[in-house]
């Protein structure tokens, strides 16, 4: 929402957003905390949650991490399978976030590997992406 449109609100008033610090993009990570249809290791998953804190940290001044539940049917076992998820957030500008899409795939895709996932979500201004653990090849 723009200062512009909260200001509907306060027609006869100052906007109290006005001058205020705005960021209208969001940047996430889903950190899953299984290894195939197992629990991982809290040290396996502690260990991608600051790693992913830390980046987001150094490339747009913070982060937030919120805990969520997720789930996906396992072709394996026949099962659905429940897992905690961990998000963690940051908001910055448009243009900040869109130099660092390649390093937060390449940070995705790390994850992958090191928790033997298919693939790990990752979220840029509203839209979900699911990183895969092997890059795909493109046949020209």
């Amino acid at each position: 929402m723009n200062t512009a449109s909260v200001s509907e609100f306060y027609p006869h008033k100052k906007n109290p957003l006005q001058g205020l610090v705005s960021k209208a993009e969001r940047v996430a990570v889903y950190i899953p905390t299984t290894m195939h249809d197992q629990p991982a290791s809290e040290q396996v998953v502690a260990y991608q949650r600051e790693k992913v804190a830390e980046m987001l940290s150094r490339w747009f001044g913070g982060f937030t991490e919120i805990t969520g539940m997720g789930g996906w049917y396992s072709e394996q076992t026949g099962k659905l399978i429940r897992e905690t998820v961990y998000i963690v957030y940051a908001v910055a500008e448009a243009k900040a976030i869109k130099r660092i899409i390649p390093r937060l795939v390449e940070v995705a895709r790390s994850i992958a590997v090191a928790m033997e996932q298919e693939a790990v979500a990752i979220e840029v201004s509203g839209e979900t992406y699911f990183v895969p653990a092997v890059e795909e090849m493109i046949e020209l």
